[in-house]
């Protein structure tokens, strides 16, 4: 799996426990089934959905895709987040 992609996953997941938010929560706020969201916090992750997620984490949440592309957000470095105005 490509890094970016297992960045994207982890960060998925991170944040969802970050915000306390259920599963059914945060598939809701990605325009996902919630069977899609364990499926990718599990590491099988559908390519055609990685764009629609991206964009939905940032509508959603104001995270720039490249942050949660390139990055493993943790509490060292949570301060990459604030990045919407």
């Amino acid at each position: 799996m490509d890094k970016s992609l297992e960045n994207l996953i982890y960060n998925l997941k991170w944040l969802r426990k970050e915000l306390n938010l259920s599963k059914k929560q945060m598939a809701k706020s990605l325009g996902i089934g919630v069977g899609s969201l364990n499926k990718m916090e599990n590491g099988v992750y559908p390519p055609r959905l990685k764009a629609n997620v991206l964009l939905a984490v940032w509508d959603n949440f104001g995270i720039y895709p490249s942050v949660l592309l390139e990055i493993r957000i943790d509490e060292n470095n949570k301060d990459a987040l604030a990045c919407r105005p």
